[in-house]
């Protein structure tokens, strides 16, 4: 599937949105499945733009590529935001009371617990997130 290429704007979500569903659709991803995956991507994408490129005003794009194997599809996400490893923040104590407990971090472990596999990796100056889901679970 040819990659999408978007302004790193919250406008483009829906753009972002079809662009799943069509590669979700290819493999037969089932709609839970595809749900879930539209969830995090959306998650993922709204911090690239609101936490990642909110330093400067240096345009600012978002890469998607989907990619098919005979068991899963995966999407690789690309950017070039402030260096962010999402694996790397600190999970949030769900335990604690509302009042007591740190801002931030739900969004990553919405994304963790919504696909199969969730890496992070730098490439040059490129943050790279790569999310995969199996088409047998």
């Amino acid at each position: 599937m040819q990659p999408l290429l978007i302004s790193a704007n919250l406008a483009d979500l829906d753009l972002i949105k079809d662009y799943i569903i069509e590669a979700g659709n290819k493999v037969g991803l089932p709609p839970q499945k595809l749900y879930k995956l539209r969830l995090a991507v959306d998650e993922l994408v709204t911090n690239i733009i609101t936490h990642g490129y909110n330093q400067d005003d240096t345009p600012a794009a978002i890469n998607i590529q989907a990619k098919f194997q005979q068991n899963n599809l995966t999407l690789c996400l690309e950017d070039k935001a402030v260096p962010f490893n999402p694996l790397s923040a600190v999970a949030p104590d769900l335990t604690l009371p509302l009042e007591q407990r740190m801002i931030g971090g739900l969004g990553i472990e919405l994304i963790k617990s919504s696909v199969d596999k969730f890496y992070y990796e730098r490439h040059g100056c490129h943050n790279r997130n790569i999310l995969t889901m199996l088409l047998d679970k």
